[in-house]
């Protein structure tokens, strides 16, 4: 997780270095709902996508298919898989606060 925030961090410096006038007129990032759409339909984009990335995730690292041939013990690739998904999960959960919150205010 913390890797995921200091991954976020250089990102908004590479992009404010870069792309100021961008980084200003949006306000630091896209924090809304584009016109012509809801925050349900944003929602629920958000929900499908994070689940073809978790789903697509845990296919890769599927435990049962090729162990054979890897050099890393199934009980470390387990749980750094199941820490990667939680991870995401988190942060899903923490953009539907956020989107549940611009709803109710």
């Amino acid at each position: 997780m913390v890797a995921q925030c200091l991954r976020a961090i250089c990102g908004v410096g590479l992009v404010n270095a870069f792309m100021k006038s961008f980084y200003n007129s949006l306000g630091g990032g896209a924090n809304s709902v584009v016109a012509g759409y809801s925050k349900g339909t944003t929602l629920g984009a958000e929900i499908i996508s994070i689940f073809m990335l978790v789903y697509t995730f845990l296919s890769v690292v599927d435990l049962k298919r090729s162990l054979r041939d890897s050099h890393i013990p199934s009980s470390k690739r387990s749980r750094s898989c199941i820490r990667l998904v939680l991870d995401e999960f988190l942060r899903l959960c923490l953009r539907f606060l956020t989107i549940l919150k611009q709803l109710v205010t």
